[in-house]
């Protein structure tokens, strides 16, 4: 028998790093419940999910932007949820009615979405946000919208967001799927900004991420930071950093296949949430929030600093390979 186990054990890989407890990225939630619900229909139509037990009477706003083809929020909502159950309200404009919808209304869509879904939140029985307290996510198609909005959300009429986490930016560069981009130099100072890439992204590489990184001008470099994201297929699960990576649906298991952004199958494997979630995108979405709202938790989210890099340590105490971060990507 103790031949039979030895490989066996031989075999056994280390555990990846599980969700922190406290902090950005981690369990301690404010709120116990969430309340979702939407209005309208096609590329018009908008979630909104506001926290509950307790219910606040006020809240932050996250405008959450999803990829191209992510017409529902289920490929994202346990991030959705994460980021509800810390305190904000979230609203999830669908900027697209098929998968042949026009790209270059796709900004509109949006804008026209997230008027709608501020005019119900201030309707009585409502979490009412905080327009000084607002910030923009957005992955993929959703992320070349987040610049845009952030460059023209105040010609639009629309409360401007302090904090934008742009996560593997794309957009068609021409043919139906193109919407022009904004100067982006127009973004305000102020603004903080992260531009995310991932090392082994096969959709859209990091060439357009670079490109809006370099055109936000107006923003001081330490207010922004350029983080390519790095691939550790070290353990189990292995951690990959594809362009499903930032993906977060409930209740995905290993080997699983989901229906992709690109209409096709993809291995559940890469829309799991895991170490790269809660030590990655949640963390630096919760910290720049949390730096642009209250002045807090800056490390976490800016300037290269060993918390911001953090991605945990494997169960054999092997540290989990860093994200490059610089103010000087090429």
């Amino acid at each position: 028998a103790l031949l039979v186990a030895l490989p066996l054990l031989a075999e056994e890989k280390p555990r990846a790093p599980i969700q922190p407890a406290t902090g950005p990225g981690g369990a301690d939630y404010a709120h116990a419940k969430v309340v979702e619900w939407e209005r309208g229909k096609g590329d018009g139509q908008v979630w909104v999910f506001e926290p509950d037990a307790p219910k606040p009477a006020t809240a932050p706003l996250v405008v959450f932007l999803h990829g191209w083809g992510g017409m529902l929020p289920a490929p994202y909502l346990a991030w959705i949820e994460h980021l509800v159950k810390k305190g904000n309200i979230v609203v999830y404009p669908r900027y697209q009615g098929t998968m042949l919808s026009a790209g270059r209304k796709f900004d509109r869509n949006v804008y026209g979405a997230l008027k709608v879904a501020l005019g119900v939140l201030a309707e009585e029985g409502h979490v009412h946000p905080e327009l000084d307290h607002v910030a923009a996510v957005g992955h993929s198609f959703g992320a070349s919208i987040a610049v845009n909005y952030a460059a023209a959300a105040e010609r639009e009429g629309l409360p401007r967001p302090k904090a934008i986490l742009v996560i593997q930016p794309g957009n068609g560069e021409k043919g139906y799927m193109h919407m022009e981009i904004e100067d982006l130099s127009e973004i305000p100072p102020g603004t903080l900004a992260l531009v995310v890439a991932g090392e082994h992204d096969a959709i859209v590489g990091s060439e357009t991420a670079i490109r809006y990184f370099q055109g936000m001008r107006s923003i001081p470099d330490e207010d922004k930071d350029f983080i390519l994201v790095q691939s550790d297929p070290r353990g189990e699960p292995d951690l990959r950093a594809t362009h499903f990576d930032p993906c977060a649906p409930k209740d995905v298991g290993k080997g699983s296949k989901l229906m992709n952004m690109m209409g096709g199958l993809v291995d559940g494997r890469e829309m799991r949430v895991d170490a790269y979630d809660w030590r990655g995108y949640w963390k630096w979405m919760d910290a720049l929030c949390d730096t642009a709202f209250r002045g807090e938790n800056r490390a976490f989210a800016l300037g290269d600093t060993p918390e911001q890099r953090d991605m945990g340590t494997w169960s054999d105490g092997v540290r989990v390979a860093e994200p490059l971060v610089t103010d000087r990507p090429e």
